[in-house]
């Protein structure tokens, strides 16, 4: 089964990197037998060590890592019983690369086209609204930020994006709207807030059916600023966006599958037809036709290649 891809989106210092590593630390562990693994061992210990750094309280506000600068690429596998059930890609870029003046100054570049194609081919996309904007009292001052901030950039990718998936008659693959830092904003923003404040910056994508959208509020531990930043590490609803990822990929390569089998199916059906025109015609000296359509029977019979 061919590895998913999963591309992040927002402003820098939205918190694309940390919800990654938050993601990892929570779900390295053995949680109901289900786990997340680095393919790599290198890349492992890479975001092990990272994680670390973000449980070590005496680091105070450097336990977070800097920005995103390069683009960077992470494989994954998720265990289930110790076997591995799915394979996803992670693609984690600097923020303001969808800003429009900046995407015009890297046209053209290896990276850019990269990330580009990446979104392109994602089953799932996750737009990351930095928790920060949500803090307060005002419902239209927060709507503001989130434009000015977020929506702005954002807003006509999507609308690029969606305007090439159409012309390849394809939709916009499902798309989670991550709140970071929710521990910033729960005591401001409640459920109903987020989802009018969600629904109002991007309100493109709320138009029509065409698209799924799910609004998921993170966070890295809700104590986690108190005190001079030295509250636990405590990851909350981290492991939901990828888990709803990977089911809407499982459920795109199980419909793909069965499209392929039902092609082989029909093809089947052609051959018997022919084979049955050999035997009324008393010309089975056809061995070609007879072997190929024996082939065709036995592989299509072998469950076990049926992978899903």
């Amino acid at each position: 089964m061919g590895s998913s891809k999963f591309a992040i989106l927002g402003e820098d210092g939205s918190g694309k990197t940390c919800y990654l590593l938050g993601m990892y630390y929570a779900m390295s562990m053995d949680t109901a037998n289900y786990m997340v693994v680095a393919t790599d061992p290198v890349t492992d210990r890479f975001l092990l060590r990272r994680c670390q750094m973000l449980k070590d309280k005496s680091r105070k506000g450097n336990r977070f890592p800097p920005g995103t600068d390069c683009v960077e690429k992470f494989n994954f596998n998720l265990w289930h019983n110790d076997e591995t059930i799915h394979s996803f890609e992670w693609m984690d870029y600097p923020g303001g690369w969808l800003d429009v003046r900046e995407r015009r100054n890297l046209s053209g570049s290896d990276d850019y086209n990269s990330f580009k194609d990446f979104i392109m081919n994602s089953e799932m996309v996750f737009i990351c609204i930095d928790g920060a904007n949500l803090t307060g009292s005002s419902t239209s001052q927060k709507i503001r930020k989130v434009k000015t901030r977020c929506a702005r950039q954002i807003n006509p990718y999507l609308t690029e994006l969606r305007n090439k998936l159409k012309k390849e008659k394809q939709g916009l693959p499902p798309i989670g709207m991550l709140v970071t830092k929710y521990d910033m904003c729960i005591d401001d923003t409640d459920a109903d807030e987020i989802r009018e404040i969600v629904e109002e910056a991007f309100e493109g994508l709320f138009g029509g059916n065409d698209t799924f959208v799910a609004i998921i509020p993170v966070s890295l531990g809700d104590t986690l600023e108190d005190d001079d930043w030295q509250g636990e590490l405590d990851p909350i609803n981290v492991h939901l966006p990828i888990l709803m990822g990977i089911n809407f990929a499982l459920r795109k390569q199980v419909k793909k599958l069965s499209e392929e089998h039902i092609k082989d199916i029909n093809r089947m059906n052609r051959e018997l037809e022919a084979v049955e025109m050999i035997f009324y015609k008393g010309a089975w000296q056809d061995k070609h036709a007879i072997r190929r359509m024996w082939a065709d029977l036995q592989r299509s019979a072998d469950y076990k290649s049926w992978r899903y």
